[in-house]
């Protein structure tokens, strides 16, 4: 479905596209799409506020970006413990539009104990945006050479 050129929308998203060309680099050819005006007005909107953020993010450690919560250390808890603290952590992390995810299969107290002790320090750019999460990878921090 093309762009009916005489639809109402039509300038307002030639504006958009124009604004994404020339004030972020995005390339005219890249800007292209075959949905229906209300929803590529909506898509360049969604993207313009990426960029806008993008341009100006501080950055910050995951941990400042949670609120800079307090959680025990994977070795002071026992398992019924570490599954209530992991289910809470997860929970904080979802609400901030935070996730870890890992390739491979990892037990919860490596997760868990990964999260606290490391994910925590690391720094990530500050945008927040309603639809949009934040992934870390844990292989992206420990390799995982014997499923390479």
């Amino acid at each position: 479905m093309k762009t009916n050129q005489n639809h109402p929308l039509h300038e307002v998203i030639a504006q958009k596209k124009q604004i994404l060309h020339e004030k972020y680099g995005l390339l005219e050819g890249a800007i292209t799409s075959k949905l229906p005006p209300e929803l590529e007005l909506q898509w360049l909107e969604d993207m313009l506020a990426f960029e806008e953020q993008w341009a100006t993010a501080n950055m910050i450690t995951v941990a400042e970006r949670l609120g800079f919560p307090s959680f025990p250390a994977a070795d002071q808890l026992d398992d019924q413990q570490l599954a209530l603290e992991w289910v809470r952590l997860k929970y904080l992390m979802a609400e901030n539009r935070l996730e870890l995810c890992a390739i491979h299969p990892r037990p919860d107290r490596e997760l868990y104990r990964f999260t606290v002790e490391e994910l925590f320090e690391a720094v990530t750019d500050d945008i927040r945006m309603p639809e949009m999460t934040t992934f870390f990878v844990y292989e992206d921090f420990h390799s995982n050479e014997e499923n390479a």
